[in-house]
């Protein structure tokens, strides 16, 4: 049993990496928190992944350690392989960051 939890844990620990592949850290977004959002397809749906960590914005720059942290429960969320964390956007109606995913 313990060499299984620690496996998991292990598995659960890659999931927390991402790689930080962003040209600029600009945003065109107020001063404020945000959520991170993620779209993912299978097939024809889509399905939305939310972080719980909020991303702060100041002066139009996100500040990266939040951005971290947050894409990372993303991808614990969403088990994708992609690390390379490739854009980070205001989203439609101003209300989350949107971040994609690359491999």
């Amino acid at each position: 049993m313990a060499l299984q939890t620690i496996k998991q844990l292990q598995q659960q620990e890659d999931y927390n990496f991402v790689q930080y592949s962003l040209l600029t850290n600009f945003i065109n977004l107020p001063d404020g928190d945000y959520l991170l959002k993620s779209k993912f397809f299978k097939k024809t749906k889509s399905k939305s992944f939310y972080s719980k960590t909020v991303v702060h914005v100041r002066s139009n720059l996100i500040e990266t350690k939040s951005l971290l942290i947050a894409a990372g429960e993303i991808r614990r969320q969403t088990k994708y392989h992609g690390v390379f964390l490739e854009i980070a956007q205001a989203s439609e109606n101003n209300n989350f960051i949107e971040v994609f995913f690359g491999s």
